[in-house]
């Protein structure tokens, strides 16, 4: 939350938020928004930057359309799921901000766990000079083969988890293409 006013701020806000999204290159069209209305979302909390919990509202509301820009291509349409927040930011600083995370509710006083999705348009596959440049026996480094045209998502996973008198930070990652 951030305060462009001269002073501290306290008060209910609103907004929403993406919490998954489904690319149209990923399937058909019929088949991403299926997908996306069969998607359930878990249980949500908002926690402040100390990690105690803020009394909030969050709703699920309509899929919702929407796309990126990537410098480097044409717009990148997709369907999100997404929830409505309500909740109280109280005591933003004047000129400043204040941290808030959309946590899954399984989280409690022995685990929290937290999953950071990244998803991103790769390459499937090199040009066809790759394969002759392979047979040619030429060195990596003369090789002139370039990434092929075609794009896939692929997209990666990483969980992280505390717990009370753990040790450390436990970190798994899972990687595929989509």
């Amino acid at each position: 939350m951030v305060n462009t006013t001269g002073w501290d701020r306290t008060g209910v806000v609103e907004l929403e938020l993406e919490t998954d999204r489904m690319y149209f290159s990923e399937a058909p069209l019929a088949e991403v928004i299926a997908r996306m209305h069969e998607k359930k979302l878990p249980e949500y909390r908002v926690l402040d930057k100390d990690g105690r919990e803020i009394p909030a509202v969050v709703t699920e509301i309509a899929n919702h359309f929407n796309y990126d820009l990537p410098k480097d291509k044409f717009r990148q349409p997709y369907i999100a799921k997404r929830v409505k927040i309500t909740m109280e930011a109280a005591g933003v600083p004047a000129f400043g901000w204040d941290t808030y995370v959309l946590a899954e509710a399984e989280d409690n006083a022995c685990r929290a766990v937290i999953h950071v999705k990244h998803t991103m348009m790769l390459p499937d596959a090199a040009d066809k000079t790759l394969a002759g440049e392979i047979e040619d026996l030429v060195e990596f480094k003369y090789r002139k083969a370039s990434r092929g045209s075609h794009l896939v998502p692929f997209e990666i996973v990483t969980e992280y988890t505390l717990e009370k008198n753990g040790k450390g930070l436990k970190v798994k990652k899972r990687m595929k293409s989509c």
